[in-house]
């Protein structure tokens, strides 16, 4: 079998948002988790940890690979159009590692060939 014959991982990881929990986290701000949908994997969760390493604009998101979330925090007094702002931002971080991870795939095949 060749690897064109092999399926590649689809890396199709969304954000169930129905499934949004909140938390206060002392008196001035609240924390955030989202259950993400998808192959969580090991290549998944690398490619998300360079990611939000490497923009500080996604380093507020903290991915916990077993039980399959994200987390972030936010000011209490932060209203809706700013947490749905940050949550966007998060959708766009969990696409692009999508397709950061979708490339990882054959080039993690080769090295093992």
């Amino acid at each position: 079998m060749s690897l064109d014959s092999e399926q590649v991982k689809p890396y199709d990881v969304s954000l169930d948002q129905a499934a949004l929990k909140w938390a206060q986290v002392g008196p001035l701000f609240a924390q955030y988790s989202i259950p993400l949908a998808g192959t969580v994997d090991g290549i998944w969760t690398d490619c998300y940890r360079r990611a939000s390493s490497e923009s500080a604009e996604f380093s507020q998101f903290r991915l916990d690979p077993e039980r399959r979330t994200i987390s972030f925090s936010c000011r209490a007094d932060d209203g809706p159009a700013k947490i749905q702002s940050t949550i966007k931002r998060l959708e766009l971080l969990v696409t692009f590692v999508n397709q950061r991870a979708r490339c990882a795939v054959p080039a993690s095949r080769a090295a093992t060939n």
